[in-house]
């Protein structure tokens, strides 16, 4: 009696369980796999609560530098303040090109250095949406606070050193709203044209990207004029939208750069729904992929596909490129070999030694995600390298305003 007694709760206890059996996979798996779909959920909830025209730069917050998307934004009907630093100086929390979003609401988006700054900044905001609205205005803040009892003009109540110039411009839909729409055109397109924003307000400037100039220059004075580039200056080629892929694509878009990933299976989860790549290219043959980027002197190659023969594609069409970066993720074993087929392939020993392999810092990276931190930063260090060697790749403030 006790043992069928015994049974019987069990098997109630079985018909309530909610876990939803997979065949050979790791209860943790299971858990992970009932999360992601959880997110996919709420990230359809959320997208058909907002506008379905992707977002330009303008309305986005960022914080590496001129022409830098993080994250995407959408302007809604009611407008909102977009702060942007113009220009900074060493040791300013604020770099050229970081931008914040403040909407009627309240809420934020993004940053332009925090602290009592940018507190003072969304009271002011607050403001002008009271007030009903207020032309584009320029500001030369110092961080260098003198008197500890008051902030005064021209300080930011910031003491960390520098300076740095903001503008505020209220976006008004009525008035705004086509503009911004040709701005996410134009650099949906590769970034053709400029954006202007003096005291008259929001402006596009037809003009072809040029590398070699600066991303974004300030005329600072009575008649001040900031213009930028759409051309997005830091970008990532990623051959392989497997896991890998996925987790990197998350990480560099994040940090602000352009995504475009490659794959040759259009139908695998992890590339067709990838929602971090600004494009997501389907191939053939991974060696067509280096030949269809359209920058490669602005460009870092990750390659990372599921096989050794893949990444000997991916690598034979990037090499001799010209690519700012060419690296390849793999095992010492496995890069020894891709090394051994790249001069079987007839590549040259200069052209061999440019492939970093294998990428990322030298840290312990097992997971997708601790491969992709490991990555970024990699990249990220790069990149800063760069900008203290090439000032042509920065902005610069034609007519500085003084502490």
């Amino acid at each position: 009696y006790d043992e069928t007694l015994t049974t019987l709760r069990y098997a109630n206890r079985a018909k309530n369980i909610k876990n939803k059996p997979k065949v050979n996979m790791d209860p943790k798996d299971a858990m992970m796999l009932e999360f992601q779909e959880e997110i996919e959920r709420l990230k359809q909830q959320l997208a058909s609560q907002v506008p379905s025209t992707r977002a330009s730069r303008l309305g986005s917050g960022s914080g590496s530098g001129p022409g830098i998307e993080t994250p995407r934004a959408r302007i809604g009907a009611a407008g909102g303040v977009v702060a942007l630093v113009a220009a900074h100086t060493r040791g300013s929390p604020g770099t050229t090109g970081a931008r914040m979003l403040l909407r009627p609401d309240g809420s934020q988006l993004g940053t332009i250095g925090g602290g009592i700054m940018e507190q003072r900044l969304i009271a002011e905001a607050m403001a002008a949406f009271e007030a009903g609205g207020q032309s584009p205005q320029l500001q030369a803040l110092r961080h260098q606070r003198r008197d500890p009892a008051t902030i005064g003009p021209g300080e930011s109540g910031l003491i960390c050193a520098g300076q740095q110039h903001n503008i505020t411009l209220l976006l008004r839909p009525e008035h705004d709203r086509a503009t911004l729409a040709r701005l996410a055109e134009l650099e949906a397109e590769g970034g053709d044209g400029r954006l202007r924003i003096d005291a008259g307000g929001l402006h596009l400037e037809s003009s072809p990207p040029d590398p070699a100039a600066p991303g974004a220059t300030l005329h600072a004075g009575a008649n001040w004029c900031y213009r930028e580039q759409l051309l997005r200056r830091e970008r990532v080629a990623i051959i392989g939208g497997g896991h890998c892929g996925r987790a990197l694509s998350r990480t560099m878009a994040s940090v602000g750069y352009h995504v475009t990933v490659f794959d040759k299976r259009a139908e695998v989860a992890t590339f067709r729904d990838n929602a971090d790549a600004d494009r997501r290219v389907v191939v053939a043959d991974y060696r067509d992929a280096g030949a269809s980027l359209s920058w490669p002197s602005l460009t870092d190659v990750v390659v990372m596909t599921t096989d050794f023969q893949s990444d000997i594609r991916g690598l034979l069409g990037c090499v001799g490129r010209g690519f700012r970066f060419l690296g390849v993720m793999g095992s010492t074993a496995k890069i020894r070999a891709i090394d051994s087929a790249l001069a079987e392939a007839g590549v040259p020993p200069p052209e061999r030694a440019r492939v970093h392999a294998p990428i990322g810092l030298p840290m312990k990276s097992d997971t997708p995600e601790e491969i992709a931190i490991s990555v970024t930063a990699q990249l990220l260090q790069l990149a800063r390298e760069r900008q203290q060697t090439d000032k042509r790749l920065t902005a610069r403030t034609e007519t500085p305003a003084r502490p």
